[in-house]
C-alpha cells in the first residue's frame, strides 16, 4: 500500500486528477479545516439518489442482458475490493464526526474476482457464463477505456485504520459480500 500522501503520481489521467484532488483536500488540514478523504473500491448495493446502480456490476449485466451470457475480461482472475453503499455511508458520517484532520481512509468490505462476480450474476438472473472474453471484444462492447481500466485491472485496499477502534472511528460494516448482495438483492 502506498502513502497517498507520497509523490506517486498514477499514470491513468483520472487516477492523476483525483490523487491531486486527494493532496489538496488533505494539504487543507493545516488551514484550520479538518479534512478527510475516503477512498472506496467497487461500491455495490442500490443506492438512494438518481444514480441508483453501481457501474462495474451494471456494465456485467447490461452486457449479459444484451447477450444472454455472462463475459468477463480475460481469465477473470483479476480482484476488486468491494464496499456496500450504506456501509460506505456509516463511514462517511464517522468520518465527519470523529476524524483527525487530514486522514486517508480506504473504504472495503471485502473482495472478489471478477469471474466470481460474473458467476454469481450468472446464477442470479438465470443465464449462462461466465464465460472468458478477449479484451479487444470485450473493448468494443464497453469501451477500451472502461474495460482496460476497470474491468480487466485490480484494484485491492483494506480498510484497517477505517476499522481500528484507536483511530476513534472503528467502522464495522453491515452488509455481507458482494456476491451475497447479487444472490439476493440483484433484480433479474
Amino acid at each position: 500500500m502506498h502513502d497517498p500522501g507520497s509523490t506517486w503520481q498514477p499514470k491513468h489521467p483520472v487516477r492523476a486528477a483525483r490523487a491531486a484532488i486527494d493532496r489538496l483536500v488533505l494539504d487543507s488540514a493545516g488551514a484550520g479545516i479538518r479534512p478527510s478523504v475516503l477512498c472506496p473500491a467497487m461500491i455495490y448495493g442500490r443506492g438512494l439518489g438518481p444514480a441508483r446502480n453501481e457501474v462495474h456490476i451494471a456494465a456485467l449485466v447490461a452486457q449479459a442482458r444484451h447477450s444472454g451470457v455472462v463475459r468477463h475480461v480475460g481469465a477473470g482472475r483479476n480482484i476488486w475490493s468491494t464496499v456496500h453503499v450504506e456501509d460506505l455511508a456509516d463511514l462517511y458520517l464517522l468520518a465527519l464526526e470523529g476524524s483527525t484532520a487530514g486522514t486517508f481512509y480506504f473504504a472495503e468490505n471485502g473482495e472478489e474476482s471478477l469471474v466470481g462476480l460474473a458467476a454469481a450474476i450468472a446464477e442470479a438472473l438465470g443465464l449462462d457464463g461466465p464465460e472468458p472474453w478477449n479484451i479487444e471484444a470485450a473493448g468494443a462492447f464497453w469501451g477500451p477505456a472502461f474495460t482496460g481500466g476497470a474491468l480487466a485491472s485490480n484494484s485491492r485496499v483494506r480498510a484497517t485504520r477505517a476499522r481500528d477502534i484507536l483511530d476513534i472511528l472503528g467502522w464495522k460494516p453491515r452488509h455481507g459480500s458482494v456476491t451475497e448482495w447479487i444472490a439476493t438483492d440483484l433484480t433479474p
